[in-house]
Parts: structure tokens; sequence; C-alpha cells
């Protein structure tokens, strides 16, 4: 594999602590001993030792010479970039096999046996990758042995044929009889924007992304019909899995926020006609802009 990852132990540990500064709300500066880490987490020097290593190499803690390790963020800004996942064995297959996918690399149908021998990994590894993909939506088991892949985004066809799909489904959804905001879901989601708003261009990729999908999966959630939200959370995990290889624009994301909140508003004024037509609106414009093509044409005029 290209890269080298960590154990499960050191990877579970790494996780542990970034979990433990944010929680202790540590500053920057702070002395990470070895020997109370180990003590806290009750491990032996090694597995600390190879999670700070880990740390290190995300810039979230930095090793003097002859004085041990020190964080180099607070925990405070640590908690806003979200948690930060070391990559295992198992980790690292199933993003290089979803990379693979998104770039048309492997054939539409597949075994397992051919995913071992072109990654030279093993078996199991490469059967739990395979299951946490379908759970993703990007394959399928087929009948009797191998696996079918399905659609991605990566093509221009494929992203106007899923745009176009949603532009059909969503608006659809808020003008149904059953359609009720979900009022934790509808809360919470109006409680993210209005901190990205806020926050404006500080707010990170990651708070987008997430109140994005959120956004979309409330309206999913609030429809009242198990097709047409099983429809929309489909393509909510596609759109996951594409952003993550392919991080999207932070100032469309913004947009998009400010998008959402007027929808939800004109939701809970009862204005529902008005929302579903200013959907439709959010997703024709996310479609121009968000688009392989669109993408391509603003990296030419940078030139």
């Amino acid at each position: 594999m290209p890269k080298k990852t960590l154990s499960d132990l050191h990877a579970n540990t790494a996780q542990a602590i970034i979990m433990w500064i944010v929680e202790s709300d540590l500053p920057v500066g702070y002395h990470l001993i070895e020997q109370r880490l180990g003590t806290i987490f009750k491990l032996s020097r090694t597995p600390i030792r190879g999670a700070l290593g880990f740390l290190c190499r995300h810039g979230v803690v930095e090793q003097r010479p002859d004085r041990g390790f020190f964080l180099s963020v607070s925990g405070w800004e640590l908690g806003r970039r979200g948690p930060i996942l070391p990559e295992t064995a198992n980790d690292e297959i199933y993003r290089v096999i979803a990379s693979d996918w998104f770039a048309g690399e492997i054939p539409n149908h597949v075994s397992t046996a051919e995913l071992v021998r072109r990654y030279g990994q093993d078996g199991q590894d490469v059967t739990r990758a395979l299951n946490r993909l379908a759970e993703d939506n990007v394959v399928e088991k087929a009948p009797g042995k191998g696996w079918h892949l399905g659609p991605n985004l990566a093509s221009a066809e494929d992203f106007r044929d899923s745009y176009h799909f949603r532009m059909t489904v969503e608006p659809a959804a808020i003008l149904l009889d059953t359609f009720t905001l979900d009022p934790p879901l509808s809360a919470r989601s109006r409680r993210r924007h209005d901190a990205i708003l806020k926050a404006g261009k500080r707010a990170t990729i990651k708070e987008m992304v997430d109140a994005d999908l959120e956004f979309h999966h409330l309206i999913a959630a609030s429809c009242g019909n198990r097709f047409l939200a099983q429809a929309i959370d489909g393509q909510n995990l596609l759109r996951r899995l594409t952003e993550i290889l392919t991080p999207p624009d932070g100032r469309r994301l913004r947009e998009s926020s400010a998008e959402h909140v007027a929808i939800l508003d004109a939701i809970v004024v009862g204005r529902r006609d008005a929302a579903a037509n200013l959907m439709r609106k959010h997703l024709s414009v996310s479609m121009t802009q968000n688009s392989p093509d669109y993408a391509r044409s603003k990296k030419r005029s940078r030139r």
C-alpha cells in the first residue's frame, strides 16, 4: 500500500488522546507526558508513543528534542476541526477502493479475490472494506460471487443525473401532506447553520459539509414517506463519500448554508410551496457551481 498505517491499538489510542485533549480544553504548549498518558489510558509507552507520533504528523503535537511532546493546537480549536481519524489498514483499503471506484479504475463487476490480488491485502480486510462500501451504497453483492459497483458522481453525466433526480424528489418531499419537520433534527440543524453563518469564512469545510448533509437528511426524515426518505438518504451517502474524496468549495458551502436557512424559515411559517421552490433553486445553483465542468472552467480562468 502507498503509505504506512497505524496498528488498531495505536489508532484507537490516538483517537482517545484527541478526545481527552478536547474534553480537558488543554492550551497550546501543554506538555503531554508519556508516563502520565500511560497511567490515564492504562497502556504501556509503546502505543502511547505511536499515537503521539501520529499526532505529530498531523500537526496536533510537536516533539521537542530531549523535552518530549507538546500541544501545537488548543483543545478548543481541535474540537472545532472535528475528529481526526487515524487510518488503520482497514480504513486505508476502504479509502483506496473508494478512490479507484470514483476514478473508474475498477470494473463494474469485481470479485473479492481480484481486489485482494490488486491491492495485496488480507482477504478479511478487503471483505470488511467492501461491506462498509455496501453500507454507503457504493457496491452491492452480486448473485453468487462478486460485487457490483454502483454509479458515482465523478462524471459530468452522472453528476447532472444525480442533481436532476434530487430536484425532482426533494421539493416533492416538502410538499407531501405527511411532511412535518422532525423537532430535534430541525433544532440542531438550525443551530449548526446559525453558527456557520456567524463564523463566516472561519467556518471549517467539515462543519459546513456535516451541516449540509444533515439538512438534506432532515428533509428525508420529515417527509413521512419511507420510499422518498430512502431515495434522499441514498443520494446523501453518495455525496458524503464524494466530498471526502473531492473536497467541495467553501464559498459555495457558505452560500448553501444561507439557502438552507431560508428553506427552513419558509417551512416553519407554513409556506411549503415557497420552500419547495427555494429547494429547487438551491439544487439548481449547486448543480451548476459544483459540477466538474464548472470546476474546470474556474481553474482555466485563474491561469
